[in-house]
């Protein structure tokens, strides 16, 4: 198991570690499993159906096939899954795998798994899953956090699935995050929360700072100010764009939850 203690940052794979091995394969999530540094992995799914209208939720980043695959450069809810499977990642032998089989190949490691909501529609097949790979496979819902950049996906796959942490993501800003954006921020989430007419208990949580609600800001927003008030609020920030020796020695010195990384080249094994 990859888990370090409490005290320690966590070291997320992004999109399983996409600067050693084509992004969001099975491949680049194997190795991402078999290295000490890495204590989870972190991929983007979008909702598919096949030729018979069953869906999938496929692991892929882009809105459009083309840069990935270099097939047409069409919009990837536009194809079937059968389509996409004929698809190879960047040149490689690496098929677009489902979240179902990444979550096969990852059973039994304890590793965390992010799971960002990319496409829409995705939040009650993620939630399906989830419940079906803890109840049978051995996962715990700790291990399961659900990001996204809209609020409004998250508040519906958390009334679906509550058990699993969930995280706002907060994209690169020109300027770093001043005192007072996270209480906006959060003010937002609670008011979304709200809007779709969540139960007050859910609410109350997400007010109380409960330990199952992380946000994930990009390192070149964080600052020692949005530290402080997310300690005071009981949210964990996770850092996200860490591409260098630099980016990871801010995340440590602001003694951070846990750093997405792209090569583990950046971290120590702990």
């Amino acid at each position: 198991m990859n888990i370090p203690e409490v005290k320690a940052m966590l070291h997320i794979g992004h999109r399983g570690l996409k600067d050693i091995g084509p992004e969001n394969t099975l491949g680049t999530f194997a190795r991402a499993l078999a290295d000490p540094r890495i204590h989870g992995i972190e991929l983007d799914v979008h909702r598919v159906k096949d030729e018979s209208g069953t869906p999938y939720i496929v692991c892929f980043h882009d809105l459009r096939v083309g840069r990935l695959t270099g097939a047409k450069n069409r919009k990837i809810h536009k194809l079937s899954f059968e389509t996409l499977r004929t698809y190879r990642i960047l040149g490689t032998d690496q098929k677009i795998p489902t979240l179902e089989e990444v979550l096969s190949l990852m059973q039994g490691s304890g590793m965390i798994i992010n799971i960002e909501l990319k496409g829409k529609h995705c939040e009650a097949e993620v939630a399906r899953l989830i419940e079906h790979f803890v109840e049978h496979h051995g996962y715990s819902y700790y291990q399961f956090v659900v990001s996204s950049f809209f609020i409004n996906r998250l508040v519906k796959f958390h009334k679906l699935c509550p058990e699993a942490t969930i995280a706002p993501l907060r994209g690169q800003l020109r300027s770093p995050l001043k005192v007072g954006k996270l209480k906006k921020l959060w003010a937002f989430g609670k008011q979304q929360l709200v809007k779709h007419k969540l139960l007050r208990k859910i609410s109350k949580e997400f007010e109380l700072g409960n330990a199952k609600v992380f946000i994930h800001v990009h390192i070149e927003t964080v600052n020692i100010d949005l530290v402080k008030e997310a300690e005071a609020l009981q949210i964990k920030i996770i850092a996200w764009g860490v591409r260098s020796d630099r980016h990871y020695r801010i995340a440590r010195e602001m003694d951070l939850h846990g750093v997405i990384l792209d090569d583990p080249v950046h971290c120590p094994e702990q």
